[in-house]
């Protein structure tokens, strides 16, 4: 009696595709969420880059300087509420363009009268990961985005 209950249960088929969806689910969906995670991580660099591109709009701008670039890149991160926390360096450069690689103070004079200023902006923060926290390291953690815009024209003597 046992030996043909076992046998008939060993025959019968039902329940087999859940085993198998469950198999299958259990291999694929890890495998999901880090994609997920990635391009999460992704996306919040992109606004990084967004965001500091809204400080190079401002350095165009006539008469533009560290703090109204700071406001309008505050500004932007604003609308993207995961890039509150970001960390945020702007400075200024001056230099002659006939030497663009030196460096010199925005007060100071260039022959023939042709100083031009550079703003380098950099944006910082830690990604919060959704599902790999523990695994991701700090170098990949820290989203970083750099841009330097070279403001054309005559500053002054």
């Amino acid at each position: 009696m046992i030996r043909t209950l076992l046998s008939r249960l060993i025959r019968r088929e039902d329940g087999v595709a859940a085993i198998e969806f469950g198999l299958v689910v259990a291999l694929f969906l890890p495998v999901v969420l880090v994609a997920l995670d990635i391009g999460l991580a992704i996306r919040q660099r992109m606004q990084i880059d967004q965001v500091l591109h809204a400080g190079a709009l401002a350095a165009m701008r006539p008469g533009a300087d560290v703090d109204a670039i700071t406001d309008a890149i505050t500004a932007a991160a604003s609308v993207h509420g995961a890039l509150r926390a970001l960390d945020l360096t702007v400075s200024e450069a001056c230099f002659c363009r006939n030497a663009p690689t030196i460096t010199v103070g925005c007060t100071s004079s260039c022959t023939p009268n042709a100083r031009s200023r550079a703003f380098d902006m950099s944006g910082r923060m830690e990604y919060q990961s959704l599902f790999l926290s523990g695994a991701l390291p700090a170098n990949i953690r820290n989203l970083q985005g750099r841009l330097r815009i070279e403001v054309p024209g005559t500053l002054g003597s």
